[in-house]
């Protein structure tokens, strides 16, 4: 499939800077999605606009086409962002904003190694931020919790690790954000490195197995509770004795059984704030958000300093 996915790609690119036809045969809907996401990851959004009005009519409803034209069509321009180009092959990419007292670490979710989008989209909005931002992946898919290699090895050296990018940047404010796989992480590393806030969008409150019996969570729940024993993966728990617990907020599909009953395990706790979001049922509620045309608000109220 990648290899698939980049032909296609240099295809498209070919075809849309020659003003020509796309043939729009002998390739899936996967294939199709996976080389628009190469587009994006290229920052060709011209020629993944002009691929997916070409393929809007042949998959209709198709949600990488709904979702990804949506991103196009309200991806605010890169005039006020800081300068970001994803290399989609690091865990680790700092993007510093010159003068800026608050840092963002993103954690991307597990299966895509995004934030509900491409990170050259999200950029666009998260980017025009007055903070520096630092995207973070996790390739071995374990929640972040063995940590990032290229931070140290293991948990321990990679939040020792992020302590001194934060010092480099002169981070006074830290605020952790994360989407699905990652909403857990910016809950966990949130805590341990004592942001001021945190926002989890789709994603677990706790791995407890018990909780998680019939839900998105169960499988990575067993795993993850049997390989890191000696860690406490219940954030209600961890959350409700801290003295300096961020304050967090929670947005979820409010007819999204599993995340509303993570986000709501979360309700009775103080520094929780629970955002639902009327009528959705899916889990990627960043798209919903820009839908919406809500993304952008929630991003200002996140880093608004209220001191």
């Amino acid at each position: 499939m990648p290899e698939i996915a980049r032909d296609l790609a240099r295809r498209i690119i070919a075809a849309g800077s020659a003003g020509g036809d796309l043939s729009v045969g002998g390739y899936s809907a996967p294939q199709w999605g996976a080389a628009i996401n190469v587009l994006f990851d290229l920052e060709r959004f011209d020629a993944a606009r002009f691929a997916l009005r070409r393929l809007a009519p042949l998959y209709p409803r198709t949600e990488f086409v709904d979702s990804l034209s949506l991103v196009l069509d309200e991806m605010p321009d890169s005039s006020a962002t800081t300068d970001f180009h994803d290399d989609t092959s690091r865990e680790l990419q700092v993007v510093r904003h010159a003068g800026a007292r608050t840092a963002i670490l993103c954690f991307c979710a597990g299966g895509s190694q995004r934030l509900g989008m491409p990170l050259n989209a999200f950029h666009r909005w998260v980017g025009r931020l007055p903070a520096s931002v630092i995207y973070l992946r996790d390739f071995r898919n374990q929640f972040f919790l063995d940590g990032i290699p290229a931070l140290g090895a293991g948990l321990q050296a990679s939040l020792a690790g992020l302590r001194k990018i934060l010092l480099e940047l002169e981070a006074q404010r830290v605020l952790c954000f994360g989407v699905s796989v990652g909403g857990f992480a910016a809950l966990y590393y949130g805590l341990q490195i004592r942001a001021a806030r945190v926002a989890a969008l789709c994603g677990a409150v706790t791995l407890e197995p018990g909780f998680n019996e019939h839900l998105r969570w169960t499988g990575a729940a067993r795993r993850l509770t049997e390989g890191y024993p000696g860690l406490a993966l219940d954030m209600v728990k961890e959350y409700t004795p801290a003295s300096r617990a961020p304050q967090v907020s929670l947005v979820y599909g409010e007819q999204n059984w599993d995340d509303r009953l993570h986000a709501e395990y979360m309700a009775s706790l103080a520094c929780a704030r629970l955002r639902p979001l009327p009528g959705f049922d899916g889990h990627n509620v960043v798209i919903e958000l820009v839908r919406r045309g809500e993304l952008a608000g929630l991003l200002d109220e996140f880093v608004a300093d209220d001191a």
